[in-house]
Parts: structure tokens; C-alpha cells; sequence
């Protein structure tokens, strides 16, 4: 019995030990790769701002689009 306790007491202690190897390890490896500082996220705005003829390119395309759609829905 006294056997037992002693080996499950061991056993309880080289368990805590990897455990805690492993988070050391898992702690080391994402300081190591951790992303450098990113550029900030660009608004909606910013990124449709300075490009107005590809808005104006979607509407041109979406207005051919309703047009053909409005000419093989026609009732003849």
C-alpha cells in the first residue's frame, strides 16, 4: 500500500514536471514567433478612395447587368 502512495506521488511530480516543460516550450516558441508590429488595418474609405473609376467601372458593369436582365424578363 505504502508502495503505491509513493509511486502515484512520483508519478503526480514527473507529470507536473513535463507539464510544465511543455507550456515553457509553448511560451518560448510564440515569443519567438510573435508578428512584428503590423501596418494598421486601412478603413473602407481609404481603400475605396482613391481608386473612383473602379467605382464608376461596378456601376457601369451592374447597369448592363439590370439592362439584360429587364430584356429576357420582358413580356414581349
Amino acid at each position: 500500500m505504502a508502495m503505491r502512495a509513493e509511486a502515484r506521488a512520483w508519478w503526480a511530480e514527473v507529470e507536473d514536471v513535463n507539464m510544465r516543460e511543455r507550456i515553457e516550450r509553448r511560451r518560448v516558441a510564440t515569443e519567438r514567433m510573435a508578428p512584428r508590429r503590423r501596418r494598421p488595418i486601412r478603413r473602407p474609405v481609404e481603400r475605396v478612395g482613391g481608386r473612383p473609376d473602379r467605382i464608376a467601372g461596378w456601376a457601369v458593369a451592374l447597369g448592363c447587368m439590370l439592362l439584360m436582365v429587364a430584356i429576357v424578363s420582358g413580356h414581349g
